[in-house]
């Protein structure tokens, strides 16, 4: 399906890293519903996204997206090449503790 055909003046995003949020463990609900979000999506900036999710908070240049009370979903996008990538998904006690002994080891 081309864009003239959807009608959009940018191009959709590409998505990154599925296996990794249909893996987290979160409800595949949850999960089906953020990939064809980010899929849909065609955002050019980090402003435009927030406007999206604004249940979400930005860790860095990192939008840490919940999928239910104890998984999320990390998305790194780059805007002028449409990607999106989901860097990590899963049980949000694990992404904390896992960030904090990489931070340690720098």
């Amino acid at each position: 399906m081309s864009e003239s055909t959807l009608g959009l003046n940018a191009r959709l995003m590409n998505v990154i890293g599925l296996i990794r949020l249909f893996g987290a463990g979160a409800p595949r609900g949850a999960c089906a519903a953020l990939r064809l979000e980010l899929e849909s999506g065609h955002w050019a900036s980090a402003a435009e996204v927030a406007t999206t999710y604004p249940a979400a908070d930005w860790d860095g240049a990192k939008l840490v997206i919940p999928l239910d009370e104890r998984h999320c979903a990390v998305v790194v996008f780059n805007y002028q090449l449409g990607i999106a990538l989901i860097e990590y998904a899963g049980d949000r006690v694990k992404r904390v503790t896992t960030t904090s002994a990489r931070g340690a080891r720098r």
